[in-house]
């Protein structure tokens, strides 16, 4: 009996191990993996887990596009927040198979994200399409936000460093 209940604490340790799934944190508990901030806006906030399921958290899309950029990880899944929801996680990897939504972005001047890039990320046409009504801007995807930041941010760490 005793081998069991090891065995199924095991098993319930590695299936969370190995889960696919953003993962969850509390306001104020965790630091970007690209620039140290402390995620406070959920609204931003994103998430890249490797191959081997280690999980990076970010304050930002921006913070997370350009660690990607740097990174020596094999990145498997990247997500983001959505703007309009914070609750819902939407999908920013380019993979075939995800469960989540793509993610649409709104690169605008006027939207302050945490790290100033202006980038936020929204479920649907109608969320991004109420977003640009009010903050202007410019709808992108996810292969246009990493061309805009290789090409803009290149050997520095955010836009004017």
């Amino acid at each position: 009996m005793k081998l069991l209940q090891i065995a199924s604490v095991f098993l319930l340790f590695f299936a969370v191990a190995c889960s696919r799934e953003p993962e969850l944190i509390e306001p104020g508990q965790q630091k970007c993996a690209h620039c140290g901030m402390i995620i406070q806006d959920f609204r931003f906030q994103a998430q890249a887990m490797t191959d081997t399921g280690k999980r990076f958290h970010f304050d930002s899309t921006e913070c997370m596009l350009q660690w990607t950029f740097k990174s020596p990880h094999n990145i498997q899944r990247r997500w983001v927040k959505n703007f309009s929801d914070e609750a819902e996680w939407l999908d920013a990897s380019l993979v075939e198979e995800s469960k989540y939504r793509t993610a649409l972005f709104l690169h605008s001047d006027r939207l302050r994200s945490p790290m100033g890039g202006g980038m936020a990320a929204f479920g649907d046409g109608s969320q991004i399409g109420s977003a640009i009504e009010k903050f202007g801007g410019k709808q992108e995807d996810v292969r246009a936000l990493d061309a805009l930041l290789k090409s803009q941010w290149k050997g520095s760490a955010m836009p004017g460093n």
